[in-house]
């Protein structure tokens, strides 16, 4: 082999290796691209389940309220209430929502409240004579049915629904009351699909402070306490690589809930949702690696296996021309 023929395979060769190398690093850009579309699509339909589970619970419970408000007995007690403080049909009322809170599992309170926001009707005799005219669910529900979340009972996060009481097409009152959110949790505690560290976070959005998770936490072994998730970035439908209330690197989808400042947040720590894409890396440039070993190895037999110097030329000053005679 001439070293003109050499200088040929040495480019061949080389260009080969760069061939394959391009080829490898644009593999690995569509791959990751395409798991990151993967990953999240995948925590986008598990949030979409998510929020329609909840929707399902909040409907049930407000279908409840409005049963409770469909009594008329209710309805006729407090016209009557109204018109002559007869304490008899206070007493007929605080009856029909004990009955109503007995029959319902989710209820803990039920209250019965004026146009004036008073409480006249209650579950609980403490509640009697309340003044809750400035309470956002009092007044929203004047206007019609509603859920948010109210207090929180022993760590435990209430939902206080409100509706308006209607006599003869005129609101005369307002049901408030005041309901378990342990069907919630049962949501946010279904981990199908988010391996060893995914979790659905069902938080609150606030006007003052960061938002709060209402439901435990997969990470947080203290059972119902709200928490703090500051400084993920809720942004709604957006796939967002943040830290999360362990500190760790999360891939976290927000969807917002209709009509309500909550938002259901499904998030995997980075490290499990790339593990696999890691691992091909790995592969792949170990792979590479032992070609180009493997392909060096095998030009530098074949070399010196077809190597012949050029005529003319000695081992020692090779390329330098020998002189001759004439």
């Amino acid at each position: 082999m001439t070293i003109h023929a050499l200088r040929g395979v040495i480019a061949t060769l080389c260009a080969a290796l760069l061939g394959l190398f391009l080829t490898a690093l644009i593999g690995f850009r569509m791959s990751q691209s395409a798991l990151c579309d993967a990953v999240g699509a995948h925590l986008q339909t598990t949030a979409q389940l998510q929020i329609n589970h909840v929707d399902t619970i909040i409907e049930h419970n407000l279908n409840q309220l409005a049963l409770v408000n469909s009594r008329t007995q209710l309805r006729l007690s407090l016209r009557a209430f109204q018109q002559g403080e007869d304490p008899s049909e206070r007493a007929r009322m605080n009856k029909i929502l004990r009955d109503a809170r007995n029959a319902t599992w989710e209820f803990e309170d039920i209250d019965v409240l004026d146009l004036d926001g008073e409480v006249v009707a209650s579950t609980k005799e403490t509640h009697l004579g309340d003044m809750r005219k400035d309470d956002p669910s009092f007044q929203k529900g004047i206007k019609g049915y509603t859920s948010q979340l109210a207090t929180f009972v022993a760590g435990t996060p209430r939902l206080e629904l409100s509706g308006p009481l209607i006599l003869e097409g005129k609101t005369i009152g307002v049901l408030m009351v005041l309901a378990r959110t342990e069907t919630l949790n049962q949501v946010t505690a279904d981990y199908t699909g988010l391996g060893k560290t995914g979790e659905t976070m069902l938080v609150m959005h606030r006007e003052n402070g960061p938002p709060i998770a209402i439901t435990p936490l997969r990470q947080d072994r203290e059972p119902m306490r709200a928490v703090k998730i500051d400084p993920l970035e809720l942004r709604d439908g957006v796939l967002t690589e943040t830290t999360d209330y362990r500190g760790k690197s999360v891939l976290a989808m927000t969807r917002k809930l209709p009509h309500l400042d909550w938002s259901i947040v499904v998030k995997i720590d980075e490290e499990e949702a790339y593990g696999a894409q890691a691992n091909h890396m790995r592969f792949m440039f170990a792979s590479l690696t032992l070609t180009i070993l493997l392909t060096a190895l095998v030009f530098v037999g074949f070399v010196r296996k077809n190597w012949e110097p050029q005529p003319g030329l000695d081992r020692k000053t090779a390329g330098t021309p020998v002189a001759t005679e004439t």
